[in-house]
């Protein structure tokens, strides 16, 4: 994997609604409501809650994979509070993951919602100090 990573941003709209692309994935659009925007696509924002579910849960899976846990399900429910004066940047996030596995123990996910924190989650590495980020869990052993 290369230290260096690229995405780019283009303006199709005479608003603010941008297509954003990286390498060769398909690309997304990024819009504001209105009136900025025209409320097509998902704001700066989102993107960031769905970058730190997606990068948590990625670190938490591979942590409790290898050592053996078999999971069958996994969502992660991202919630962000955002101030009220500018910029209205979240004040905190809170982070809910559900997973099913039947050999999963509160201990194992927390140890692995530990470590992602902590050492392989970049997104939350950055954000951490920034905004207050909590977490929450739920395991389904059926």
């Amino acid at each position: 994997m290369s230290n260096i990573l690229e995405a780019t941003i283009t303006r199709i709209d005479d608003k603010v609604k941008y297509l954003g692309q990286a390498g060769n994935n398909p690309a997304i659009t990024i819009d504001y409501p209105a009136p900025i925007g025209t409320g097509e696509g998902y704001t700066s924002l989102e993107l960031l809650l769905v970058s730190l579910g997606s990068c948590s849960a990625s670190a938490i899976i591979s942590i409790l994979k290898k050592r053996g846990h078999i999971i069958t399900d996994f969502k992660v429910h991202t919630k962000g509070e955002r101030r009220t004066q500018h910029p209205t940047c979240f004040s905190n996030i809170h982070l809910e993951f559900n997973i099913a596995s039947q050999n999963t123990s509160e201990e194992d996910l927390l140890k692995a919602i530990q470590f992602s924190e902590s050492t392989l989650c970049p997104v939350w590495a950055m954000l951490k100090g920034n905004v207050v980020i909590e977490y929450s869990y739920n395991i389904n052993k059926s």
